[in-house]
């Protein structure tokens, strides 16, 4: 099942029952007069729903649009909700890697890890959150949380 297909009560609860997400990366380059640019991106797609089909798992195939890290940060907060802190944690890298310099991405793969135990790792995204952001409240009270945990 394509994410980008589902409404998001439709990928909750399909998360709730899938064995996992896959991500599909394929490049976008001329592929010569004929081929079409999109070869590697619509292959790889292609392979992820098939593979997701058999082994029960939701495809997040990546199109690189603007809102695409705001539903990355969406899925991996609804898979921490469900415990599945590794995953949502994998979910929340690739935000991070869409929005390296958006401090929401920061903030909630801080937040994962903080519900993961990882208190070292939370506290850098939050520094890292609130060195793009001084003034933003969620990643200094993230921080405090770390903190909190850490000791």
């Amino acid at each position: 099942m394509l994410l980008h297909n589902c409404t998001w009560s439709e990928a909750e609860a399909y998360i709730g029952r899938s064995a996992g997400i896959l991500i599909p990366i394929g490049s976008t380059e001329q592929h010569g007069p004929n081929g079409l640019i999109g070869t590697d991106a619509i292959c790889s797609e292609a392979m992820a729903v098939r593979a997701g089909d058999e082994m029960d798992a939701l495809v997040a195939a990546l199109q690189l649009q603007p809102r695409w890290v705001e539903a990355f940060i969406g899925l991996g907060r609804a898979l921490n909700d469900q415990g599945r802190h590794a995953e949502a944690e994998q979910v929340h890298l690739s935000a991070v890697c869409l929005g390296p310099d958006l401090p929401d991405t920061c903030i909630a793969r801080g937040d994962s890890y903080v519900l993961a135990g990882e208190y070292g790792r939370a506290i850098a995204d939050y520094t890292h959150a609130a060195a793009i952001d001084p003034d933003n409240e969620a990643a200094l009270a993230g921080f405090e949380q770390a903190q909190r945990g850490a000791q």
